[in-house]
């Protein structure tokens, strides 16, 4: 018999001699182990490298040396890959080189290139948001001096541009002393500037206020001229009585 000696870098790569025969064996590297003189194949196969498949001699009597360098998987691409949210199905290559180091008389160079499927994620990245566009509420009243309100917050008085409202409808409100308020709904649109005006309606308390006092002033006035008349009647009376006394 003879000896095979395999030594694979990195170490520790599964050695499979003769395969798929009924001598089959298994060893990790570095191996040494006797065979009978003849050709034989081997696999040498490491995680995050090419396998490589090689074969060697058999002397009787000597050992064979037999050095293997794996090399790294690198996936070259094949064509283009387009961008899309699905996932796609492409075909890499791997350009896998490998050289052997053999002992007197044996030498094997091997290059095999093999075409496998692999399933790749490709996604577009999501675009960056963006805030809500803003717009913008122009209020006008007659008489002007209104205090504003928007979704029961104060933010002006009329007359006044309010910025940096956001689109969609708001409630507004407007007060004013002596007037009814307002109250309406505005549809403000992004990017834009909604005008609004508006007439305030006075309070009927307020117009009805004049019209009391009115009569409050004059209530005095007519109550005092039925007393200024007695007073000349009896001023009258009085006079005739000392007339008709003389006479």
């Amino acid at each position: 018999m003879g000896v095979i000696s395999i030594n694979a870098a990195p170490p520790n790569a599964s050695i499979l001699l003769n395969p798929n025969q009924s001598t089959a064996s298994m060893g990790s590297s570095p191996l040494f182990l006797g065979q009978d003189p003849g050709t034989h194949s081997f696999v040498v196969s490491l995680y995050g490298y090419t396998d490589y498949t090689g074969q060697y001699q058999i002397c009787s009597k000597k050992m064979t040396y037999v050095t293997v360098q794996l090399t790294k998987t690198s996936p070259v691409l094949i064509g283009k890959v387009r961008t899309m949210n699905t996932i796609a199905l492409q075909q890499f290559t791997f350009l896998p080189t490998t050289t052997i180091t053999a002992g007197s008389g044996i030498t094997t160079l091997a290059t095999e290139q093999v075409t496998v499927p692999v399933t790749v994620s490709s996604t577009n990245p999501p675009a960056p948001s963006q805030p809500d566009a803003l717009g913008a509420l122009s209020v006008t009243t007659t008489p002007a001096g209104a205090f504003i309100f928007i979704d029961g917050v104060q933010r002006g008085v009329s007359p006044a541009s309010i910025p940096g409202l956001s689109s969609g409808t708001h409630t507004v409100l407007l007060k004013l002393d002596g007037y009814l308020d307002i109250s309406t709904p505005v549809i403000i649109a992004a990017g834009k500037t909604q005008d609004y005006a508006t007439s305030m309606v006075k309070n009927a308390a307020a117009r009805e206020t004049p019209t009391a006092m009115e009569n409050t002033t004059a209530g005095p006035k007519k109550g005092t001229a039925p007393g200024f008349a007695f007073t000349l009647a009896l001023a009258a009376v009085g006079a005739i009585l000392v007339l008709r006394k003389r006479s």
